[in-house]
């Protein structure tokens, strides 16, 4: 699922960005959100209404379509496998 829909835009390593912000890490990193959500529920947000939370020094051009392109079990495993990235 990521390779097939993320990883033109978001790198798995450290510090490569190539349109938006590198998903190194991700799951550490949004533990600690603003909102205060549970990981999970934190990154199906981003993922689906991405405009939500616009990181910063990044332009708003993630897809909003993310939740009808993929079947609900699609996005699950797409963000059980982020949260695989520590």
């Amino acid at each position: 699922m990521f390779a097939e829909h993320c990883a033109s835009c978001h790198s798995l390593s450290p510090d490569i960005v190539i349109v938006g912000p590198s998903l190194s890490d991700v799951a550490s990193r949004v533990e600690d959100n603003p909102l205060g959500l549970e990981a999970a529920a934190y990154l199906r947000r981003s993922i689906v209404t991405p405009q939500a939370d616009i990181v910063e020094g990044f332009p708003n051009l993630m897809p909003v379509d993310f939740e009808r392109k993929l079947a609900p079990e699609q996005l699950q495993a797409l963000i059980d496998f982020l949260l695989t990235q520590r």
